[in-house]
This record gives C-alpha cells, sequence and structure tokens, in this order.
C-alpha cells in the first residue's frame, strides 16, 4: 500500500516538476524496496535521488542517497561497494559541515572498515563517534559507537574490553527505552561469551532477547540471538534443541537473504553435525559457508568457517587438509 501511495505522488510530483518532492519520493521507494529485499529497483530508485539531489545542490537530499546506497550495498554483502559509499557520504558531511549526522555516518565507516578487516580505521571512526556522541549528550549515538566498538574489541580478541562497552551499551540503551540498542548490544554480548566459552552466560544473554527482537520486527538480530543460542545448545550438549535454533535462525538469514547470516548459520549448522559425528553432512555445509564467505571478500567472516573445516578433517584423518584450513 505504502509503494502504491508513493507510486502516484512519484507521478503528480513528476507532473509539476516538483524535483526536491520527486527525490524525497524516490527515497522513500527505495527504503520499501531495500526492505523487500529488491535490492536492483532500490538502486535504481536511490541512484535518480541522487542525480536530483546533486543538480538541486542539496546537500541533505545527498547525504540521504548517499547513505541508501551504501545501505543497501552492505545488505549484499557488498562490503566493498558499501565502504565506497560510506566515504562519499563522510566527505560530504565534511565539506559541507553537516554535524547532525557525523556521528552516523562515522558509525557506517567503522562497520565497513570492519567487515573488510582493518581494525585500526574501525575502531579510530567507532571512537570519533562515540566521543562526539559523549560531548553533545546524544545518548542514542553514545550507543551506536559503543557498538561499533564492541564489534571491533570482539574481532580484535579484546573480550574483557568489549564486554564492558556493550555492557555500558546496553545500560544506556535501557535508560533510555532504545530497544534496538538494547537488542544489539545482547547479541554482541552473547558472542563475546560464547568466544570465552561461557555458554550458561550467552543462554542467560540471548534467550530473553529473542522474543523482544521479534516484537520490534529486528529479524536480523532474531536470527543472530537463535543461532548463538543454538550453539550453545550445542555444547553443552543438548543436540536437538540446538539443531532447531539454529536452523530456525538459518531459515530467517534465508528468508532476508542476508548472505553474512546465511553463512553464520550454515557454520553453526555444520558444527552441530559434527558434534553428532556426521561428518560428511558437517563438511557439505560448512564449504557452502566458505564458499559465500569467499563471495563476500570480508576477512572477519572467513575465520570461521576455515577453522571449522580444519577441525572436521582432523576428526577425519586427515591432518594436511585440516593444518592448510587452520
Amino acid at each position: 500500500k505504502s509503494i502504491e501511495l508513493s507510486h502516484k505522488a512519484l507521478n503528480i510530483a513528476q507532473k509539476h516538476k516538483l524535483l526536491k518532492e520527486e527525490a524525497e519520493v524516490l527515497l522513500d521507494l527505495s527504503g520499501f524496496y531495500n526492505k523487500q529485499r529488491k535490492y536492483d529497483t532500490a538502486l535504481e530508485s536511490a541512484q535518480k535521488a541522487l542525480v536530483i539531489a546533486k543538480k538541486l545542490k542539496n546537500p541533505r537530499l545527498e547525504y540521504r542517497a548517499l547513505g541508501m546506497l551504501r545501505d543497501i550495498y552492505q545488505k549484499q554483502g557488498k562490503y566493498q561497494k558499501a565502504l565506497e559509499f560510506a566515504q562519499k557520504v563522510y566527505a560530504l558531511v565534511q565539506k559541507e559541515n553537516l554535524g547532525l549526522y557525523k556521528i552516523t555516518t562515522l558509525t557506517y565507516l567503522s562497520e565497513s572498515y570492519l567487515n573488510l578487516g582493518d581494525t585500526v580505521k574501525a575502531e579510530s571512526a567507532a571512537k570519533q563517534a562515540l566521543n562526539i556522541a559523549k560531548k553533545s549528550r546524544n545518548y542514542n549515538g553514545e550507543v551506536l559507537g559503543l557498538l561499533r566498538l564492541t564489534q571491533v574489541y570482539k574481532f580484535q580478541g579484546k573480550y574483557e574490553e568489549g564486554i564492558e562497552t556493550a555492557q555500558k551499551s546496553l545500560q544506556i540503551s535501557r535508560q533510555n527505552k532504545f530497544f534496538i540498542g538494547e537488542i544489539a548490544a545482547s547479541v554482541l554480548l552473547s558472542e563475546i561469551y560464547e568466544q570465552l566459552g561461557n555458554y550458561q552466560k550467552v543462554i542467560a544473554v540471548a534467550q530473553p532477547y529473542i522474543i523482544q527482537a521479534r516484537k520490534i520486527n529486528q529479524r536480523d538480530k532474531e536470527a543472530q540471538l537463535l543461532i548463538n543460542l543454538g550453539n550453545a545448545y550445542r555444547v553443552i550438549g543438548e543436540y536437538t534443541k540446538s539443531k532447531q535454533l539454529i536452523e530456525q535462525g538459518l531459515k530467517i538469514a534465508r528468508d532476508l537473504k542476508n548472505p553474512s547470516l546465511e553463512l553464520i548459520g550454515l557454520n553453526n549448522l555444520g558444527s552441530y553435525y559434527s558434534s553428532i559425528k556426521d561428518y560428511q553432512k558437517a563438511l557439505e555445509l560448512t564449504q557452502q559457508s566458505l564458499k559465500i564467505a569467499k563471495k563476500l571478500e570480508s576477512p572477519p567472516l572467513l575465520i570461521s568457517p576455515q577453522f571449522s573445516l580444519g577441525d572436521i578433517y582432523s576428526s577425519l584423518g586427515d591432518y594436511q587438509k585440516s593444518r592448510d584450513y587452520y
């Protein structure tokens, strides 16, 4: 219905040559198509809006269009293109002195750098965003900066620092009823506790937030929590529950056409089959996971499936292949 009404508005704007309104409606349409995972149509609308924004020399419209393009590429797992547009957004914000958007822009950059394995730049951008948010008392911005910093610390193996920043973001989110921030913090906390081997804490953190994520339609976060929880149950030997949870998370990842989530789900399902000693099934699923990771060209996403394949080949007695993957 929203798309239908937006197309009517677009026709009126085009008929009367209302360029600003046309660009705004095109961006609304791009957002709707992006949510429906119709990425080509979403890109087309955002690109048209960007052309109009530049023609009008309207920096705020240009900011929206560039940000939309970054988000579309990010959702498709095209991380190099997402970084390219994050850098364009940042350059625009600097040039036009759009201070209001600086925190969000820096978190875009941090996310993109981390996806490509550049933890130094990712950490720098996250800290800049966090400092600006603190100075301006922007609590939601502070949460975003803390979340990005937590992701960096997790990847760097600085787990104590990661727990500290995640707990801070969780606390601020609760105080300000920022539910999306609260759920995102729970995802990261559960992942760090998993890395530390504290599976009871993974369960304690992940389980209550699955329902919350579902209530506010944060399906990607719901999938991550389901997979994290399923993996924790696998390690403590509750295999039936583990398989059900991981498969639920994988199904959501596929419904969302989210390749990075899908490969995580496949890798964890492979670990489940490895745990019940069905190594051929484990191999099949983990190789699928690695194939997706290679397509995404994201170093952080390559680590888990390669490590899992090392474990599987070791269990099969093929120590040369095991060493190759390790």
